[in-house]
């Protein structure tokens, strides 16, 4: 990834959903919740390299900030199998 990404500032990375991300529909187009985005963060260290090692950070303005679902984000979470790890930062 650092190969591809390295040499341009605009890159676009596709991969496949996960079944069961909370997603939300803006004007037909779904995007991803800012719960799945959270998980994400913790659970693809590749994509999510730079933002991982700040991910409490992230996660304690997430939490200041927004008004986030937290039975989603948990869903997600166990899907994702980070739950623990994702609880952790909640109750840090």
């Amino acid at each position: 990834m650092e190969y591809y990404i390295s040499n341009t500032e605009d890159a676009i990375i596709i991969k496949p959903l996960i079944s069961e991300s909370p997603l939300l529909e803006l004007d037909n187009i779904k995007v991803p919740t800012l719960e799945k985005l959270l998980v994400d963060c913790i659970s693809d260290r590749i994509v999510y390299g730079a933002q991982h090692e700040e991910a409490a950070g992230i996660f304690e303005n997430a939490v200041k900030e927004y008004a986030l679902n937290l039975n989603k984000l948990k869903r997600y979470a166990g899907r994702r199998n980070k739950m623990e790890e994702i609880v952790q930062l909640l109750k840090e």
